[in-house]
């Protein structure tokens, strides 16, 4: 399990994350950056951030969870 994977990405004063089913769109002062995430894992957003999980326990939606890691934290800098 991926111990990144299992904290919640913060999100900074000025930037606006918005989640439509599998897709993430963050606007900031920098632009706006728009994703569709696999069907496998489950996006949500909380008080302490983005959270990203897999929908079950495949290989699968294992791999595309662990796969968010580079994109998400530098998407919600803005």
């Amino acid at each position: 399990m991926s111990r990144i994977g299992k904290h919640p990405v913060a999100v900074p004063a000025g930037v606006t994350v918005s989640i439509d089913g599998q897709r993430v769109r963050a606007e900031g002062k920098l632009g706006t950056l728009d994703r569709t995430l696999m069907r496998e894992v489950v996006i949500s957003r909380d008080d302490q951030g983005v959270r990203v999980a897999p929908r079950d326990d495949s290989l699968r939606a294992r791999m595309m969870w662990e796969r968010r890691g580079p994109w998400l934290p530098t998407s919600s800098k803005g």
